[in-house]
């Protein structure tokens, strides 16, 4: 689906449901040891699952789940079709 400076994103399909799911995968490699980067990791996980279940908002992506192993970060998240947003605030102009 899309790759920036430090994951890529792909679609996940559930083997059970079928459902699909965006995939954000972070390679551990690419996040420095430093604490900076560490906390970072951490802040996004706190705020990912800071929106859901009661706080769950329709305008707010859902993670629905985090795993990771020794070699990358993986964010669950709804699967949002319909292109990068970036690129409707430009098409604005």
């Amino acid at each position: 689906m899309g790759k920036g400076a430090f994951s890529t994103v792909r679609i996940g399909t559930h083997l059970t449901s079928g459902d699909q799911f965006a995939l954000k995968i972070v390679p551990k490699s690419k996040v420095s040891s430093s604490k900076k980067s560490q906390d970072a990791i951490i802040n996004e996980i706190a705020i990912m699952r800071t929106f859901q279940g009661e706080l769950a908002h329709e305008n707010v992506i859902c993670m629905s789940e985090y795993v990771e192993d020794e070699f990358k970060h993986v964010f669950v998240l709804e699967l949002l079709e319909g292109g990068e947003l970036f690129d409707r605030f430009i098409s604005m102009d």
